[in-house]
C-alpha cells in the first residue's frame, strides 16, 4: 500500500508539550534572570535591566502590561534595518544590541525548561514509519531535533546548512526538516558565508557559544566597565569557523513584521519548505497559530496548495488548543469545524490520530 506523503507543520503549540513556553508565556518570562543560564546571573541581570529601559522608553512600559514580542521586533527592525533611530536614545547600533540580548534572552528561556514528550515521539515515528514525512517549523526550539535523536532517527535541514564539526554524523536519508526561521543550533559565518548546525544538546549552538553577546553591546548601551571585562573574558569555545577561522555569529528571523531574510541560504530554506508543502497531497499542521505577522509563510502556504494542474484539494488537519487560531484556518483554507480540533495535541493524538493516518493512507491508495 502507498505511503501518503505527509507535511508536518509545526509551531510553538507543538514545543509547549515538551515543557517550552508558548509566545505569551515567552514574553511574560522575558525581563526575569533566567536561573542556571549560560552566562553569569550578573550578566543575565544585565540583559533584563536593558531590556526593561528599552520597554520603559519605547512602549511606556510601567504598569505591567508588557508589549507583544512581534511589536518589540518590530520596531526595532524596521528602524535598525533602515537605518533610522528609534527616539533619541537608541541608535541603529543600540537597536542592534537591543536585538541581540532580545534573541539571547529567547534562546535562554527556551533551553531551560524542555522536556522530552512521549506525545511528540509517538507522532514523529508514527509518520515516519507509514507515511513519507517533511516538517516544516517556524520555530527556533530543537524539540523536533531532540526526539528524533531519542528515536534514533535522522533529520536533514538541507544543502544549505553545514555540519559545524567534521565529524558530523551522517544524515543521508532523512525526514527534511526546514527551519523557516532558523534555528537555536545554527550559526553562520560573516566571512565565508556559511550557515552551520550543530547537534542538539551538545552545547555547541548559538546560546552556548554566546553568538548573541558581545562585549561591545554592553559598552555602548551603557553598562559599567566591570559587566563589560566579564562578558569580554567568557569562554567561547566553538565560534570558530572550521572553514575560514573567523568568529562566528547567529541569523535568525524573529517575530516581526520584517523578517531579516538577508543570507541567501534562507531563500533556499523557503524554497524547499515550499516543494516539500507542494508535493505532500496531506497537510498536518500542529500547534501553529498563524498569527499575522507571518504573512509571508501563509503567502507560500496558500501558494503550494494552489501549485496543480488538477482539482485535487489538499487534506488539512489542524491541531490546537482553544483560542482564536481556529476561525484563522477556517477562513485562510475554507475548512469545517471537522478539520480543526481545538483540545491540544496530547489529546488528538490519544483520539484521533491512528484514525485519522488511517484515512489518509487509504486515500493514498486510491
Amino acid at each position: 500500500m502507498p505511503k501518503p506523503a505527509v507535511a508536518l507543520i509545526v509551531g510553538a503549540g507543538l514545543s509547549t508539550e515538551a515543557g517550552l513556553p508558548s509566545t505569551d508565556e515567552l514574553s511574560a518570562q522575558f525581563l526575569d534572570t533566567p536561573p542556571n543560564g549560560a552566562v553569569p546571573p550578573q550578566v543575565e541581570r544585565e540583559i533584563s535591566r536593558h531590556l526593561k529601559r528599552f520597554w520603559e522608553s519605547v512602549f511606556r512600559f510601567t504598569n505591567g502590561k508588557k508589549p507583544h514580542l512581534e511589536d518589540h521586533f518590530t520596531v526595532i527592525d524596521l528602524a535598525a534595518n533602515t537605518g533610522h533611530h528609534l527616539g533619541p536614545s537608541y541608535s541603529p547600533r543600540r537597536l542592534r544590541a537591543i536585538r541581540r540580548f532580545s534573541i539571547h534572552r529567547a534562546f535562554q528561556i527556551l533551553d531551560l525548561t524542555y522536556q522530552p514528550s512521549e506525545t511528540i515521539k509517538y507522532l514523529i515515528a508514527t509518520l515516519q514509519k507509514r507515511a513519507t514525512l517533511s516538517i516544516v517549523s517556524v520555530n527556533w526550539d530543537i524539540v523536533i531535533e531532540n526526539h528524533f535523536r531519542a528515536l534514533r532517527h535522522t533529520y536533514d535541514y538541507g544543502p544549505t546548512v553545514e555540519p559545524l564539526f567534521n565529524h558530523f554524523e551522517n544524515q543521508q536519508a532523512s525526514v527534511p526538516l526546514s527551519k523557516l526561521h532558523g534555528s537555536a543550533n545554527w550559526v553562520y559565518c560573516d566571512s565565508c558565508r556559511t550557515l552551520f548546525s550543530g547537534l542538539p544538546g551538545g552545547g555547541k549552538d548559538a546560546l552556548h557559544t554566546l553568538a548573541f553577546l558581545e562585549a561591545d553591546d554592553f559598552e555602548i548601551l551603557g553598562s559599567s566597565e566591570e559587566i563589560v571585562q566579564l562578558v569580554r573574558n567568557l569562554p567561547r569555545g566553538g565560534r570558530e569557523c572550521r572553514i575560514c577561522g573567523c568568529e562566528v555569529t547567529a541569523r535568525v528571523g524573529t517575530f516581526s513584521y520584517r523578517k531579516d531574510y538577508a543570507i541567501q541560504q534562507f531563500q533556499t530554506i523557503w524554497r524547499q519548505a515550499f516543494d516539500s508543502l507542494r508535493r505532500s497531497e496531506t497537510w498536518l499542521f500542529v500547534g501553529y497559530s498563524m498569527p499575522e505577522a507571518d504573512f509571508e509563510f501563509k503567502q507560500i502556504l496558500k501558494s503550494a496548495e494552489l501549485a496543480t494542474r488538477d482539482d485535487k484539494q489538499k487534506r488539512i488537519q489542524v491541531v490546537l488548543k482553544k483560542g482564536p487560531a481556529a476561525e484563522r484556518y477556517e477562513r485562510f483554507f475554507g475548512l469545517d469545524e471537522n478539520c480543526v480540533s481545538q483540545d491540544g495535541l496530547k489529546e488528538w493524538v490519544k483520539n484521533s490520530f491512528d484514525g485519522w493516518l488511517h484515512d489518509a493512507i487509504n486515500t493514498a491508495a486510491k
